[in-house]
This record gives structure tokens, C-alpha cells and sequence, in this order.
């Protein structure tokens, strides 16, 4: 039986001129390097996985409600279920401290299909390019909506294709040559407050 209950992280954060370098113990999922990449003031960033240790993977929270793999208790997988947000912000933290730079806010991609779409002024919509259990509304004022759990974040949405069609490239969900991305529901759903239903 591991006895092992609490345990320390080496996590790094370099600047070699416009690019930085995230370095954890963890191997991570594809989300964990976007947040990363998205976050990084810097015009390049890359994030280097099982340096300076081995301390099994990190998937996202969300990902743990799947059942997906590593989502278990294990020697692979034995930090806690919310290890990979708090790695995620203590390495934002440090890009922040080697660039003198504020990190960048994710924001809405939407592209001219987007545009489209709030120029009919809806009441709603929800443009599923998030983290964490809430959706934003990208109509002003609108209220969001929040995620019950079954879901997938960051996966290939709308004009990327499926299958051995799948290509990831930009199109009118994404703008600036951005992949569309979106979240994928398996059980979870989105609900909008009781008042606004």
C-alpha cells in the first residue's frame, strides 16, 4: 500500500527571447498545453512534459468524471483530481515572472459565422470555447450557463471535420487562423439558470 500522501512539484518557466517554456513532472493532456500556450504572453510557447520527475499524469478535472485513461487512483495517476488547474496557474504565474508580462486572457474566437450570428441578436449564445463548469455568453449581458458534469473541453468543433476527415484548420467558427474548438458533451449537458429558462 502507498503510504505517500502529500508530495512536492518541481514546475519551471524559461524565456529564451519571444518564446517561454513551461517544465513539469506530468504527463498532460493536449488541454494542459493549450491553457499554457493561450496564457503565454510571449509569441512562442512550448511545454515540456516529465522533467525534473515523474509524477504521473494530470488530467483535468472534467476529464476525471469520464472515466477516460488515467482518470483512477494510481501510481501513474495519484495527485489529487484538481492537480492540473493549480499547476496550470502556478505556471502562468512563473511565465509572468520570467517575461515582466501580463498573461493573456483566452478569448472569444469567434470568427465571421460568430460575427453572423450576433448580428441577428439573439438572446443567447454560447460559444463553448471555455475551461472550468460555466459556459460565457457571448451576447452581452446574457447569462451563462453551467455545465453538469459528463464533458469535454478544448476538442476539434464546428468546420473541423470528424473522423478520417478531421483536419484541424481554421474556418468561419475561428478567427486569425485559429482551430474552431469546442466542448464535447458525453452525459453532461448545459443549463442556463432556473430564472432565465
Amino acid at each position: 500500500r502507498d503510504r505517500r500522501r502529500r508530495t512536492s512539484l518541481l514546475v519551471q518557466a524559461i524565456r529564451i527571447g519571444d518564446a517561454t517554456i513551461t517544465a513539469l513532472p506530468n504527463e498532460v493532456f493536449a488541454i494542459t498545453g493549450l491553457k499554457l500556450r493561450i496564457r503565454s504572453p510571449a509569441r512562442i510557447h512550448f511545454t515540456i512534459e516529465l522533467a525534473n520527475g515523474a509524477e504521473g499524469y494530470i488530467p483535468p478535472p472534467e476529464q476525471h468524471v469520464l472515466g477516460g485513461y488515467t482518470t483512477w487512483p494510481a501510481r501513474t495517476a495519484g495527485l489529487e483530481v484538481a492537480a492540473e488547474p493549480t499547476i496550470v496557474e502556478t505556471l502562468v504565474t512563473a511565465i509572468e515572472e520570467v517575461t515582466g508580462r501580463p498573461r493573456r486572457q483566452p478569448a472569444n474566437q469567434g470568427g465571421s459565422a460568430a460575427g453572423k450570428v450576433l448580428a441577428a441578436r439573439p438572446i443567447g449564445y454560447w460559444r463553448c470555447d471555455d475551461e472550468g463548469t460555466s459556459l460565457t455568453n457571448a451576447v452581452t449581458g446574457g447569462p451563462a450557463a453551467d455545465m453538469t458534469p459528463g464533458f469535454a473541453w478544448y476538442l476539434q468543433g464546428a468546420g473541423s471535420g470528424v473522423g478520417k476527415s478531421a483536419r484541424l484548420v481554421s474556418g468561419p467558427f475561428a478567427r486569425g487562423g485559429l482551430v474552431n474548438r469546442a466542448v464535447h458533451l458525453a452525459g453532461g449537458a448545459a443549463e442556463l439558470p432556473a430564472s432565465r429558462r
